[in-house]
Parts: structure tokens; C-alpha cells; sequence
């Protein structure tokens, strides 16, 4: 993100990524990389929404579907899926979108913060001409896929040596 011209307000970035009809925002110091989709290592007795283990710069991290966790419905699954590798307090975690478009810059005053049990995933939502944005927590999605995997906990799946080491990750990183 380049810094801010003289005498206009600081901003900030996110990705934005649609999942269903509706489009998200991941803070953009979280994403480790953009992805396509790739063949993924399956957990046994994982939920429905956690697709497998995923090796990204030595880092293994569990992949969400975010379509089926948010019940979007489902959708077909396709090397050129979008994936997006985060990094969050608890460890990395691998998203799985419809679609990852760009980053988009935004102000303080764009912002609004936001509090509700009906979207306990949306930290914030950012007001945009094109409509609102929803600011994904990252955190809070990888602390309750932490509490969900079998023999749940972050140190064991995020270590380098949890699981065999793939190729790493030829993609070029996000930002």
C-alpha cells in the first residue's frame, strides 16, 4: 500500500472477495497470499466446511469453504477456485471464495463498526458508492475451526512439521 498523499486522509486496505452474492473484505496486513485452488491433505472427522490441510511457505493450515460455512449453498470447485492464505492471532488459516477481485482503500470515516449474533464473522462494514463491505474476522473463524478439528490446537497444525511437506507455494504474495 503506498503512502498517502499530502493533506489527504490516511487510508487503509483490504482484499475484497465475494462469497455468494455478497462481497467481503479481508485487512490486508492478514493475507499471506492469493491462491488457486490445489489438491488439499483430508482430515479425518473434519467438519463439512473444513476442506483439508494446506502447506503455504512451510506454514500448514487448515482450508475453509467459506460458501458452506456461511451457507451460501454450494458451489463447484475448480483448480482456479480462489484460496486465500491469512495469518491470524491463533495461526494461519486457508479461505476458499468465489472470488477475489482487488484491494480497495478506504478512510476511517468509511468505516463503521459492527456487533451482531445474526453475522458473528463481520468485525466491521465499509461504506463503498458501490454499496457495503463486509470486514471478515479472521481471527474469530480460525479460533472456532481451531476449536472444531479433532485434537484441536494451533501449535500442532501450524507447525512446519505437522504434517509432510508439500512444494511450496510458486504464486506470487497478495499486496
Amino acid at each position: 500500500m503506498s503512502a498517502p498523499r499530502r493533506g489527504t486522509t490516511p487510508t487503509e486496505g483490504c482484499l475484497s472477495v465475494r462469497i455468494g452474492s455478497q462481497w467481503y473484505g479481508i485487512a490486508i496486513d492478514s493475507v499471506i497470499e492469493v491462491l488457486h485452488l490445489v489438491a488439499l491433505t483430508e482430515l479425518p472427522a473434519a467438519p463439512p466446511d473444513v476442506l483439508g490441510l494446506l502447506t503455504v511457505r512451510r506454514q500448514v493450515m487448515p482450508v475453509i469453504d467459506l460458501r458452506r460455512r456461511f451457507a451460501a449453498g454450494e458451489a463447484a470447485l475448480h483448480m482456479d477456485t480462489p484460496l486465500i492464505a491469512v495469518r491470524t492471532a491463533e495461526g494461519s488459516l486457508g479461505l476458499v471464495v468465489d472470488e477475489a477481485e482487488d484491494v480497495v482503500h478506504y478512510t476511517a470515516e468509511q468505516v463503521a463498526d459492527y456487533e451482531s449474533k445474526e453475522s458473528a464473522y463481520v468485525r466491521a462494514v465499509i461504506r463503498r458508492p458501490e454499496g457495503l463491505l463486509l470486514m471478515l474476522d479472521v481471527d474469530r473463524l480460525r479460533h472456532e475451526i481451531a476449536a472444531r478439528l479433532p485434537a484441536a490446537g494451533s501449535e500442532s497444525i501450524d507447525s512446519p512439521d505437522a504434517a509432510p511437506q508439500t512444494e511450496e507455494s510458486e504464486e506470487t504474495p497478495a499486496g
